[in-house]
């Protein structure tokens, strides 16, 4: 019999066990346990299978408009030439986005709530990075695909304790080593793959310093490390340690009467601590609350308890597939997650009454029996504060993890030991199919950004001239870089104030050595106060073409390398051009 089953060996050789499972169930894994030069190899094996995927995941990557100010606040500012100013040659724009801020200009630049940032920690890491190596995207993505490697190491770690089985474990590792949402995230340049890695790390600590043995000084330590980077990651990562703070006071508390005041004496010193490393930031995060209190943003206003089905679907939707959600075979994935999701949560109602799963020790016992506080707290917070952040998968990135976890568990728990393994397989199967068919959506399609600045790139003289709109600080950021990274370098860029836009266009039709012209109409998605060039000022944009002689061609982009002929002069009036919006 296998030794990652011992349980079942147990029942086969003592066929009058008792009834109790915790009787016959064998113990977890030792926490610290290596688990030899096999345990080793297939670590490896994971790293080496998640850092391919997701080196391919940024190879096909589309820039996103979050990211725009990622950049707005890591590197220097874009600024572009404003008509009725003369257009200008596009690489000294490239330039400004090769020039990081000084550590003291991005902390500025993040007290300003009107860019309603997160905390400096991930933007000084990134800003420190980007001096070293530039703003090309796959080299600004390194740190992130290392703390992506920690992630799927400290889940495989976290795995084997929570689920009580060194299969649990690796199943958990290498699930999320293909997980889509893992890579959507870890290439995301934003700060939740720090986020997810100091969760999984401090979640380690918190339940090793509950344990018996010489490390625990260091494990609180470690603890408070983690905590304090976590919070200067993302604000709501106020959740997590609210959680952990919770689950560290019960484990405190059950280590009975004659250390109880020592114990809960240390996890209020670990806490004080936290608070006094946090500190210089709390008149930042005050501010930050305020504004976004007071302010419509995307996760302001209310669910109906109605809608709560829908909106819990959703983060599930996005937990599961990720990116893929707009992937080639997106709705056969997500008949495959909704059958494998049903499946597990049979798994798990069975696995309550297994007469043999795998026993936890204390510690991991009190983790699953606390967790419901991660959510309940979010909840709280939300109806205090009029938002929705609950349902935005993003802000939920401390669930995922566990949502995982609790799949291995049910499955390792079944007492039917080849169908849980063959559920483990399909979550892997699933996952890793949909990774791959975001890879190849990617690839083979184009986001409007990359499908404008290609056609630019395939008509890129001095003869052409790329007018934008842009309402925003950073909007035009993702274009920018599309056409940075399509090689566009003779073609002209000015950007277009709406009342300026009249009088630019015809100015341009009337130079003798102008001959190509493209307008793009930058619009958010989810922000229709973002457009400034409107239908009726554009409608008057192609009268004044067509009075000049000049052929018009209006539309998204895709398939416009055929627009301009070597002698034709042409305005192509794309609109609305969107920037990528990461899925939540």
């Amino acid at each position: 019999m296998p030794a990652a089953y011992p349980g079942k060996s147990r029942l086969s050789t003592t066929p009058a066990a008792p009834p109790d499972a915790s009787a016959t169930a064998s113990p977890s894994p030792a926490p610290g346990a290596s688990g030899g030069p096999r345990e080793h190899l297939f670590r490896l094996a994971c790293c080496l299978v998640f850092v391919a995927l997701s080196i391919g995941y940024g190879a096909t990557w589309e820039h996103q408009h979050d990211e725009g100010l990622t950049f707005d606040i890591i590197v220097g500012d874009l600024t572009l030439p404003v008509a009725p100013a003369a257009a200008t040659d596009p690489t000294s724009i490239y330039a400004q986005l090769e020039q990081p801020h000084s550590a003291s200009e991005v902390i500025e630049r993040l007290r300003d709530t009107g860019r309603m940032p997160h905390p400096p920690g991930y933007y000084l890491l990134l800003n420190t990075w980007a001096g070293l190596v530039g703003t090309q995207p796959l080299p600004l993505r390194i740190p992130a695909y290392v703390l992506g490697i920690l992630f799927v190491l400290g889940m495989g770690l976290l795995g084997r304790q929570l689920t009580g089985s060194v299969v649990g474990g690796r199943a958990a590792m290498l699930v999320c080593a293909v997980s889509p949402w893992v890579h959507a995230l870890t290439n995301f340049l934003r700060p939740y793959a720090l986020a997810n890695a100091t969760l999984v790390w401090a979640t380690i600590a918190v339940l090793a310093q509950a344990r018996p043995g010489a490390h625990r000084g260091r494990a609180r330590v470690a603890f408070v490390l983690l905590s304090a980077i976590g919070l200067y990651t993302v604000y709501p990562y106020a959740y997590a340690l609210a959680w952990h703070g919770l689950l560290a006071l019960g484990l405190a508390w059950r280590s009975g009467s004659r250390t109880r005041v020592r114990e809960i004496t240390a996890v209020v010193l670990m806490g004080a601590a936290i608070l006094l490393l946090f500190a210089p930031w709390i008149p930042s995060l005050a501010r930050h609350l305020d504004t976004t209190g007071t302010s419509t943003y995307f996760f302001s206003g209310s669910v109906a308890p109605a809608e709560w089905p829908t909106y819990i679907g959703n983060l599930l939707h996005t937990f599961g597939l990720g990116e893929a959600r707009l992937a080639f075979h997106s709705a056969l994935l997500l008949k495959l997650l909704i059958g494998l999701s049903g499946f597990t949560a049979l798994a798990l109602i069975a696995a309550f009454t297994a007469p043999a799963r795998p026993r936890l020790d204390d510690p991991a016992r009190a983790l699953w029996a606390t967790l419901a506080v991660l959510p309940l707290v979010m909840a709280v917070l939300d109806a205090s504060r009029g938002t929705i952040t609950i349902f935005i998968a993003k802000y939920n990135f401390a669930i995922y993890p566990f949502l995982l976890l609790g799949c291995m568990r049910a499955l390792t728990c079944l007492p039917w030991r080849a169908l849980g393994g063959l559920g483990m397989i399909a979550w892997v199967a699933l996952f890793l199919g949909a990774t791959c068919s975001q890879l190849t959506t990617t690839y083979a399609v184009d986001s409007h950004h990359e499908a404008l600045a290609r056609t630019v790139a395939a008509h890129d003289v001095t003869s052409h001239t790329v007018a934008l709109s842009s309402s925003r600080r950073g909007q035009a950021i993702p274009l920018v870089l599309s056409m940075r990274d399509a090689g566009v370098a003779r073609a002209q860029v000015v950007e277009v104030p709406r009342p300026q836009l009249l009088a630019f266009v015809k100015r341009t039709m009337a130079d003798p050595t102008a001959d190509r012209l493209t307008l793009a109409n930058l619009v958010v998605q989810n922000q229709t106060d973002s457009q400034t060039w409107y239908a009726k000022l554009l409608a008057q944009v192609r009268a004044a073409a067509k009075a000049n002689g000049w052929g018009v061609h209006s539309g998204l982009p895709g398939g416009e390398k055929r627009l301009f002929g070597p002698d034709d002069r042409i305005v192509w009036i794309a609109t609305p051009v969107f920037p990528e919006t990461f899925v939540r």
